[in-house]
C-alpha cells in the first residue's frame, strides 16, 4: 500500500520532467505516460480492476481533464488523488491545482510539481540542488514558450533530445546527473550533437511546411493549415510568427497522434477554441482530437485522401 502512481503526459519534457522528479522521491513508483484523450480510459480500468486500492497516492501532471475525468475522480479516487497542471479549465475541485499564470509568471507542470515536492519534502538534498532546479526552470521556459525572453535555450535543446532518445534512457541518464552534480546541469556531448542535429533538420523541415502550409477559413478564422508529426510547437510557433499579421492561427495535423494542435502568437486565446473541438490547452498553444467531427470543419481544403497524399510526401522529406 506504499505504492505511488504517476500519470503524466508522453509529449514532452514538461511531462518527463514530473517523471523525474517524482523518481527522486519515491522509491515505490509507477509511472503511466499518456495524453489527455487516453486518460479517463486509464482512470476507468484502474477502478474496474481494482488497481487503484494497491496505491497510497496517485498523481496526475501536465494532463488537462476532459469529459469524465472529473466526475470519475471525484466519484472514486478523490481522497488519494492529486492533480497539478498549468492548463486552462473552468473547474475547480479540492484535489486539483491548475496554476495557468501567477503574477505575470507561467508556471509549467514540471515547476508545480516542483514546488509541491520543496514544500512538502523539504529535507530532500537533491531536490534543493541548484543543478535540480536549473532544469526545472530549463523545462519550463521553453513549456510556456518564455525562452525566446529568457534566452533560456537548455529547455529546447532537451526537447530535441527527448525526441530522439528512448524515454528511459534519458530519464536515467539525468538523475544520474542530478545526483552527481550540485550546481550546474548540463548536456553529455552526444546529446549536444543531437541537438545540434535537430537545428538542422529543423530547418529544412520548416522550409517543407511553409511550402506546403494551406491557407483556410477556419470557425471564421484566418489560418494556416499544416500538415506535421514532427516538431510540432516549433513549426506552429515559428510559422505563427512569420505570418502574425495575414493569418490568426496556425493549425497543424499530426496523422501519427490523430490530433491537431493550434499555434499562435497573436492576441488570440486558442485554448478557448480547442475547448469547442474537445480538446484544451493554453492560450497560445492547445490542441483537439482528429475526428470525423472536427475532419468535416477543414474540408475541402484537408481529407484523408489529402492526408495519406501528403503522408507519403513526407515520408521522402
Amino acid at each position: 500500500m506504499d505504492r505511488i502512481l504517476l500519470i503524466t503526459h508522453d509529449a514532452d519534457m514538461d511531462g518527463m520532467g514530473c517523471a523525474i522528479l517524482a523518481n527522486i522521491i519515491f522509491d515505490n513508483l509507477d509511472v503511466i505516460y499518456t495524453n489527455p484523450d487516453d486518460l479517463e480510459s486509464i482512470l476507468l480500468d484502474l477502478i474496474n480492476s481494482k488497481k487503484h486500492l494497491e496505491y497510497k497516492e496517485i498523481f496526475i501532471t501536465d494532463l488537462g481533464l476532459r469529459n469524465n475525468c472529473y466526475e470519475i475522480i471525484e466519484s472514486n479516487l478523490k481522497d488519494k488523488l492529486l492533480h497539478l497542471d498549468h492548463h486552462q479549465t473552468d473547474k475547480s475541485y479540492s484535489w486539483s491545482t491548475v496554476l495557468i499564470d501567477i503574477n505575470g509568471f507561467k508556471p509549467s507542470a514540471t515547476s508545480i510539481f516542483y514546488d509541491y515536492l520543496l514544500d512538502r519534502f523539504k529535507d530532500n538534498e537533491i531536490l534543493k540542488k541548484d543543478s535540480t532546479s536549473e532544469l526545472v526552470e530549463a523545462i519550463r521556459s521553453y513549456d510556456t514558450y518564455q525562452f525566446k525572453q529568457t534566452g533560456n535555450m537548455l529547455g529546447y535543446k532537451l526537447t530535441n533530445v527527448f525526441v530522439n532518445i528512448e524515454r528511459n534512457e534519458l530519464l536515467h541518464s539525468i538523475l544520474e546527473r542530478l545526483y552527481s552534480n550540485d550546481t550546474s546541469f548540463n548536456l553529455t556531448d552526444e546529446e549536444i550533437k543531437i541537438s545540434d542535429r535537430c537545428d538542422k533538420e529543423l530547418e529544412e523541415y520548416l522550409d517543407y511546411c511553409d511550402k506546403n502550409l494551406i491557407r483556410i477559413k477556419f470557425l471564421d478564422y484566418n489560418v494556416g493549415l499544416s500538415i506535421s508529426n514532427k516538431y510540432r510547437s516549433s513549426v506552429g510557433n515559428l510559422l505563427s510568427e512569420k505570418y502574425k499579421d495575414e493569418l490568426d492561427f496556425i493549425l497543424i495535423a499530426d496523422y501519427e497522434r490523430e490530433s491537431f494542435s493550434i499555434r499562435t502568437v497573436n492576441d488570440i486565446n486558442v485554448g478557448n477554441i480547442a475547448a469547442t473541438l474537445g480538446g484544451g490547452g493554453h492560450d497560445k498553444a492547445a490542441g483537439f482530437p482528429m475526428n470525423d467531427e472536427t475532419l468535416k470543419l477543414t474540408s475541402p481544403y484537408f481529407d484523408r485522401n489529402i492526408l495519406n497524399k501528403l503522408k507519403n510526401e513526407e515520408k521522402t522529406n
